[in-house]
């Protein structure tokens, strides 16, 4: 069940290139394989991630191992959890931003700003030239460390794991001093200053208010604002130019503010979460000087992005919620982006409807449950990042498109559902993204389910290898191979395990959700989870590799970066 292929890590270290996938080792650090570098927690050990800490993969990953110690009695994996846990806070804490959002009467290159969490930290490798260059403003130039700050969920994901660790600590310890030791424990900031994890967290949480008060909408925006040119156009976790696209084709405007659905539910419950994260610890508030008053407008300001969500997000016609909502490059007047996507079903796994009143609740939540439930998301092996029927509005297989099924995005989702107590339905989802794992005998960044006949494909062949284009029509051009393993496709596996290791109490629901679970379910493909070694080898042998011709998907994504104006992906060397 190994591969005995490895890859080189930061410091030295070796990961293995297919950590075990079966739970054998009764150890967190050891189903972790080494991704976890001491220091921070590796986004892959993979080749493209080598070397590299990303603020958003390793706040999601973190979030997935806290969830594993709430199903977890042992006594190992909690310690080993807590120590993972700590570590990935204080390395979000040591690269966040201190320095002000413009230099020279120019916005920075890196995007940084006071309290943002950065999107990717490294020490700049030769493949990274190019990255520096684009990214580097003129008072680092003489850094050997590339940090970029182009994604704005980073930081609300950091407050949502500091609060909710906190709240683990407080849980466990009703004395709360272990919490409060975390909160209050300094941190070297590779800017030169040292802060506290509950100062950063209060730097965070300005950081969001400020983005939200400066919106229109109300909402927390993104773009590439002047002088970022060379920065990432989508700056949420799906960052490849085509992630969002309107009905007609058009890419969104990235060069003037895009609100995207998922980020919002992000940044509800980080403003949520801090505000009880102070409010409940007084003496902590006190330390750190967060008075009621200031807790008390997190709070307005959580109301008021709920509404804006519901205002501006929320297809009121047709009872759905939209992607993003963007500007019209001409006349600047705003345009949802209607087509159908994996990011409306984040909503599911935040506080956004908690207090809402139960008929506005139902008719959100039912529309999302039948969104995820359907057949335009729902595949063999998890949830597909844009609607199947919507497969022809790009054309190639693209990163974040109706190809692309992730299994952390697949879990993700079903920790909404598992939240929003359709627990049935989560174990629907859930128990595909490990049966892929199994097959695949990876722990794969994605996989790919052909839109066209539904077909799943765990194995993956580069058409470059020598392969005649001629003899593999079928060859799919897609731009980049999958990496693996990946952090937090695993981090959600070992979560997904410990869920299902632990016997489920069926909580009470109200007669529609429980009519809603059951009509999903009497209308779902039931999938039972593959555990027999037989069949795991029967049905790998039997999977068809899909080859992926990366020069026609390179060129294809090339041409939409010229379409709008962009600079095309810094590409890595073939492998």
């Amino acid at each position: 069940m190994e591969s005995t292929a490895y890859a080189v890590a930061s410091k030295g270290q070796t990961v293995k290139k297919n950590t075990s996938l079966r739970n054998e080792k009764n150890s967190l650090l050891g189903e972790l394989g080494g991704l976890f570098a001491g220091d921070h927690i590796n986004a892959s050990g993979g080749v493209q991630y080598l070397h590299k800490n990303f603020g958003r993969d390793s706040a999601i990953s973190a979030l997935f191992i806290l969830d594993m110690l709430r199903y977890t009695v042992s006594d190992r994996y909690q310690q080993e959890g807590r120590q993972v846990l700590e570590q990935v806070i204080r390395s979000l804490v040591h690269w966040q931003g201190q320095k002000s959002a413009k230099t020279g009467g120019r916005w920075r290159k890196n995007a940084e700003e006071p309290g943002k969490i950065h999107h990717e930290a490294g020490p700049i490798k030769i493949e990274d030239i190019e990255l520096a260059r684009r990214w580097q403003d003129a008072d680092d130039r003489n850094s050997d460390m590339l940090v970029y700050y182009g994604s704005v969920d980073s930081t609300p994901l950091f407050v949502r794991l500091v609060t909710e660790y906190a709240g683990y600590l407080r849980g466990s310890d009703d004395t709360g001093k272990y919490a409060y030791r975390l909160m209050l424990s300094r941190v070297h900031n590779y800017r030169g200053v040292e802060l506290s994890v509950a100062e950063a967290v209060s730097d965070a949480v300005t950081w969001i208010c400020v983005q939200l008060l400066s919106s229109e909408l109300g909402l927390l925006e993104y773009q590439r604002r002047p002088g970022q040119e060379m920065g990432l156009p989508n700056q949420t976790w799906k960052d490849s130019l085509t992630s969002y696209v309107h009905l007609n084709g058009e890419l969104v405007n990235t060069n003037r503010p895009v609100a995207s659905i998922e980020i919002q539910a992000l940044a509800y419950d980080a403003l949520l979460n801090a505000a009880e994260l102070f409010e409940n610890d007084v003496l902590l508030a006190n330390a750190v000087r967060i008075s009621p008053l200031q807790t008390k407008n997190w709070r307005l300001q959580a109301a008021g992005l709920q509404k804006a969500v519901l205002d501006h997000l929320w297809l009121k016609e047709q009872e759905r919620f939209v992607q993003a909502v963007d500007r019209h490059p001409k006349n600047g007047h705003l345009r949802p982006v209607e087509t159908p996507s994996s990011n409306e079903l984040h909503l599911l796994n935040s506080r956004l409807f908690d207090d809402l009143n139960k008929p506005d609740k139902q008719v959100y939540l039912e529309s999302l449950i039948r969104q995820a439930m359907s057949d335009d998301f729902l595949t063999d092996i998890g949830i597909r990042c844009r609607a199947k029927s919507q497969y022809k509005l790009i054309d190639f297989a693209d990163y974040h498109g109706s190809w692309s099924v992730w299994p952390w995005e697949s879990h993700w989702v079903a920790t909404g559902l598992r939240l929003q107590g359709f627990s049935k339905l989560a174990d629907e989802v859930d128990r595909r993204i490990l049966n892929a794992f199994m097959v695949s005998g990876e722990y794969s960044e994605y996989y790919l389910v052909d839109p066209r006949n539904d077909k799943a494909y765990y194995k993956f062949m580069p058409l470059d290898w020598g392969l005649n284009a001629q003899r593999h029509p079928a060859a799919i051009a897609a731009s980049t191979m999958p990496d693996s393993p990946q952090t937090w496709s695993l981090t959600a596996a070992i979560d997904i395990r410990a869920i299902m290791s632990k016997a489920q109490r069926a909580g009470s629901m109200d007669g529609w959700l429980a009519g809603l679970q059951k009509e999903m379910l009497l209308k779902t493909k039931h999938m039972s989870l593959i555990t027999n070694d037989a069949e795991i080898s029967k049905l790998r042998e039997a999977s068809q590799a899909a080859v992926i011709d990366r020069l026609r998907g390179r060129a294809t994504d090339e041409r939409y970066h010229r379409m709008v104006g962009s600079l095309a992906p810094v590409w890595l060397p073939s492998v």
